[in-house]
């Protein structure tokens, strides 16, 4: 009997194919790594905030990686302002880098200006743009969470200029991909409105196109706060939040 030549398959078809998964692209796994940097300085343990300031002062943290620069910058900020809080920052961690023993241990450790000044920016920016409900380090960070991007100066700074620029080190320089983000707005309060020939028919109702056009180019007829929500909201609408 040469019927059981199929192993007793009785009839039973192929197994069925499961659905292969799509390979994770760079992107993805970029996406998915920030993810989980955010989630792991969310979970850190943080001690007190003048104890914290204490180990920078005494040159003891425990820590000295791009959350502790940012919590250094957040925090002086909060207490003295842009104005004071910005050399208090730069010669904080100078101190720091010159005489602590962890920087000593870690070779080519040394103070570079324009990311100093880059970071402590962007953190200055997020204070005051963004709401922090929780009023802590943690919530800043969760309602900012493009600040644990290590390489957000590359959206602003070539690589050329900023890590092999020596000038860069030494001294800020200003970005050569794009302006930094800025609080102040670019039209003088009360100034002349600027024609609107060149974009709307007069009595036209004016479409979100032809408004940021017009926002782009200086030519809105007014500004004040009803344009500037419309500048956000639209801005927002069509790029998202990071880059809105």
């Amino acid at each position: 009997g040469g019927g059981g030549g199929d192993g007793g398959g009785g009839g039973r078809g192929p197994a069925p194919q499961q659905p292969q998964r799509k390979p994770e692209t760079e992107e993805g796994r970029e996406a998915r790594r920030k993810e989980e940097l955010l989630v792991e300085w969310l979970e850190r343990e943080d001690n007190d905030d003048d104890e914290f300031l204490g180990q920078l002062a005494d040159c003891t943290l425990d820590s000295w990686d791009h959350r502790t620069h940012l919590r250094i910058a957040w925090l002086l900020l909060r207490r003295h302002g842009r104005k004071e809080g910005l050399p208090k920052i730069f010669d904080g961690i100078r101190h720091f880098i010159a005489n602590s023993k962890r920087t000593q241990r870690s070779r080519g450790t040394t103070f570079h200006e324009t990311m100093t000044y880059f970071w402590v920016h962007m953190v200055h920016y997020a204070l005051e743009t963004t709401a922090n409900p929780t009023g802590d380090f943690k919530g800043f960070l969760f309602m900012n969470p493009q600040l644990s991007n290590g390489g957000l100066f590359l959206h602003y700074y070539t690589k050329e200029l900023m890590l092999h620029d020596a000038g860069a080190r030494l001294e800020v320089a200003l970005p050569d991909r794009r302006p930094l983000p800025s609080l102040v707005g670019g039209a003088e309060p009360g100034g002349p409105a600027r024609p609107l020939e060149r974009c709307l028919a007069p009595g036209r109702p004016m479409d979100d196109e032809v408004f940021l056009r017009c926002f782009h180019e200086g030519k809105l007829p007014s500004w004040g706060h009803e344009a500037k929500l419309r500048v956000v909201w639209c801005l927002l609408r069509e790029h998202g939040r990071m880059k809105g």
